[in-house]
């Protein structure tokens, strides 16, 4: 008896094995092979049952392991890519999309001259982002499975974001960058030294120091520098205003996956004290 039970493991594990194969390649089974399935003995069913569920568990840790490594800002390896390609081919295209923005991010940063000029590039692109991924959420013909993919592939891109700056930091390249203040600095005295040399040649009697008899020079580093202020004022109002937008795209991501999580217990007569906080509807304005 228990070597017939194991004969017919054995014999079953074969089978489920290359049905599995079958199905994976999109062949479709053999008439022999649907006959065989046919005439299984009901233990032979309750142990394919228990091994489809064993796959189906597999393949879903599997590929919630893949999203939570693109949504974190992580690359895949080109297994996990292979793997995409098999069973989600859109979403290897949304990650691909992905990596390639963040390619053209690492450009813009090399491009930037001053210290000023990442910040504006970030809270610029962070601010894009947010305000695409309100758009998305406050937009009720989009249905709720769909916003939170939406806002799953947003918020991969800016943790992509996020990891791009950190590196340029790490490799020292952020720190070479001078600040506008410094750049002002250099212009005042590169413009006093050609005023001087003007000068110079214009009053070559003159024996005062450039500086004291010609307030030109003075006045054109100082309306530089007031200028300097006023853009350095408004660059920082801009980075006030964005500088917690990751932040809020990571808010949007948790409570669009809460909601989800709210309507598949649909049909409960208590509510829970998530979903007071949460709210029947969401409105985040742009």
């Amino acid at each position: 008896m228990i070597s017939g039970t194991i004969k017919n493991s054995v014999k079953l594990d074969m089978l489920t094995k290359k049905w599995e194969q079958k199905k994976s390649s999109g062949e479709p089974l053999s008439k022999r092979e649907l006959n065989e399935r046919a005439n299984w003995t009901p233990e032979q069913r309750m142990l394919n049952n228990y091994q489809e569920e064993l796959e189906r568990g597999r393949e879903s840790n599997k590929r919630a392991e893949i999203a939570n490594k693109i949504s974190s800002g992580q690359k895949l390896t080109p297994e996990e890519e292979k793997y995409m390609a098999t069973y989600d081919p859109q979403g290897l295209a949304d990650y691909k999309q992905t990596q390639n923005e963040r390619k053209s991010y690492e450009e813009k940063l090399k491009n930037c001259k001053t210290k000023e000029d990442v910040q504006r590039l970030k809270t610029t692109t962070l601010g894009n982002h947010l305000s695409s991924l309100k758009k998305i959420v406050n937009n009720p013909n989009i249905p709720l499975s769909e916003k939170l993919k939406k806002a799953q592939q947003i918020l991969g891109k800016t943790k992509n974001i996020q990891a791009a700056e950190e590196e340029f930091i790490e490799e020292g390249k952020y720190s070479k960058l001078p600040s506008e203040s410094e750049q002002a600095e250099e212009r005042a005295e590169e413009t006093k030294a050609e005023n001087q040399i003007a000068n110079a040649i214009i009053e070559e009697s003159a024996s005062k120091d450039d500086s004291e008899d010609n307030p030109n020079a003075n006045n054109t580093a100082s309306e530089a520098k007031n200028e300097l202020d006023t853009e350095h004022d408004k660059v920082k109002t801009k980075i006030d205003s964005h500088k917690d937008a990751a932040n809020e795209i990571e808010d949007i991501y948790s409570h669009l996956k809460l909601m989800q999580q709210l309507e598949s217990g649909e049909n409960r007569d208590i509510e829970t004290p998530e979903e007071k906080k949460v709210g029947k509807k969401m409105d985040f304005s742009v």
